[in-house]
């Protein structure tokens, strides 16, 4: 079972060790007015740089601030997350946004709260300087993806929109954690991921360009908060303090404080297998993600119709999803409240 880590169980000396965590508990103006409520939370992978903003949050006390006792457990793809939440196994998850549209089109009982990688941030890695730059340069090539992740439930749509029968692939479904070193190794040629994570994963290794699905027909939703509709409605005071304080802490983040959060994260985590370099890494390379066009004014977390309305047409287009949906059957704004998202991250 995966390592779990309790607000409560962050150690005084992890805090004391961290640049001005202990300064930022004492400053912060949340207060707690009643006994700390059990939250549990279900991220999407082992510890990488989308899951700083969790685990400062811990390191803060905001949870705890926020009435909160908050049990967070690492992920082994998106989609079973997006299930799990969905099945009420856990109060709310981190998830790419597409598996969960999917899930939710078929009738699973979930919605999303807060977006993050708002741009989307799905495609394929190739060697830089191989050349290859569009899906139909990948004919012929062996490429690895995981069809538990965020990418899964896409590959076949996405390559047919562009003229791609998945049989012209050499295409090889791997375990997660085999993807990074398969690729490499030049064990495979290409690997379908979040580009903006392996990318920094990759830059010592085998430097590589992404290319992202977008740019060819699909405009798929990066990660953001997941939560079951039925326990939306029994605890949607707790979800939006949850809610609001992970978007505070992103725009707290964002804001100068990047290194301090990979330490926190890593002090948490230290069986992570990322190191500081690379996890920072993956946050500058997140940094345009956040925002989209239509959200850029919005603050972090808040999603948007047009966004969604461009996805909705792109599932539509690929077959994935039935025509009908409208932006309001997948996410919500109502649970971010901007009080408490700048007095986590004094901005606003």
């Amino acid at each position: 079972m995966a390592l779990v880590e309790t607000v409560v169980g962050v150690s005084r000396r992890r805090m004391l060790l961290t640049s001005g965590v202990a300064a930022g508990m004492a400053a912060s103006p949340l207060r707690s007015v009643r006994a700390a409520e059990p939250f549990t939370v279900r991220l999407d992978w082992s510890t990488h740089a989308l899951h700083t903003a969790f685990f400062l949050a811990a390191a803060k006390g905001w949870f705890k601030q926020a009435d909160l006792d908050v049990t967070i457990e690492d992920g082994n793809g998106s989609a079973t997350t997006a299930n799990l939440v969905g099945n009420g196994q856990f109060d709310i998850g981190l998830a790419a946004l597409a598996p969960m549209a999917l899930g939710k089109a078929k009738g699973l009982k979930v919605t999303s709260v807060a977006g993050f990688s708002r741009k989307s941030d799905t495609g394929f890695l190739v060697p830089r300087g191989s050349g290859w730059k569009k899906p139909s340069d990948l004919v012929g090539k062996k490429v690895v993806y995981t069809a538990g992740s965020l990418e899964g439930p896409f590959m076949a749509p996405f390559f047919k929109k562009n003229g791609i029968k998945l049989s012209d692939l050499d295409l090889l479904n791997v375990d997660g954690s085999a993807k990074a070193s398969m690729y490499a190794t030049s064990k495979a040629d290409s690997v379908v991921t979040a580009v903006p994570f392996f990318l920094p994963l990759m830059e010592d290794k085998r430097p590589s360009d992404g290319v992202l699905f977008a740019d060819y027909g699909m405009n798929l939703p990066g990660a953001g908060l997941v939560v079951n509709t039925d326990i939306l409605a029994k605890r949607g005071d707790a979800i939006k303090r949850f809610t609001s304080v992970i978007c505070g802490a992103w725009t707290y983040i964002l804001a100068g404080h990047e290194q301090e959060s990979v330490d926190v994260t890593l002090l948490a985590r230290p069986q992570s297998p990322e190191n500081s370099k690379v996890m920072r890494g993956e946050l500058e390379e997140y940094r345009p993600f956040f925002y989209t066009e239509a959200t850029k004014n919005l603050g972090i977390g808040p999603q948007s119709d047009v966004d969604w309305n461009g996805t909705i047409g792109d599932l539509v287009d690929a077959g994935t999803i039935a025509a009908g949906f409208k932006p309001s059957d997948f996410y919500t704004n109502a649970y971010i409240d901007p009080t408490i998202v700048k007095q986590i991250s004094g901005i606003g």
